[in-house]
């Protein structure tokens, strides 16, 4: 319903664009059970696999005590989108 020059500014919240936060996605686990796992820093993208062998990506939330914090939430869960639109043709 916009016409070619109008602007409008668009709210998506999170719940309805990458979906809330999930504390169910934050796994801890030992390193000693990951082979590989001592090489990672806190920070760093990985890609996990389930145990049907779907890739999940997921970040190395932190390193300490023996132990590796993955996170498995899009970087953009739990955040509102904002955008500002300006129609500037319409195709036929």
């Amino acid at each position: 319903d916009m016409e070619v020059g109008q602007v409008i500014d668009v709210h998506i919240p999170a719940a309805e664009a990458y979906g809330e936060r999930r504390e169910d996605l934050v796994q801890t686990l030992p390193i000693a059970q990951l082979p590989g796992a001592e090489n990672l820093v806190a920070g760093q993208k990985v890609t996990l696999g389930s145990p049907a062998g779907y890739p999940i990506p997921a970040l190395v939330a932190k390193i300490e005590d023996g132990n590796i914090t993955f996170d498995m939430n899009h970087e953009m869960a739990g955040k509102d989108l904002n955008f500002n639109i300006e129609l500037l043709e319409v195709a036929e």
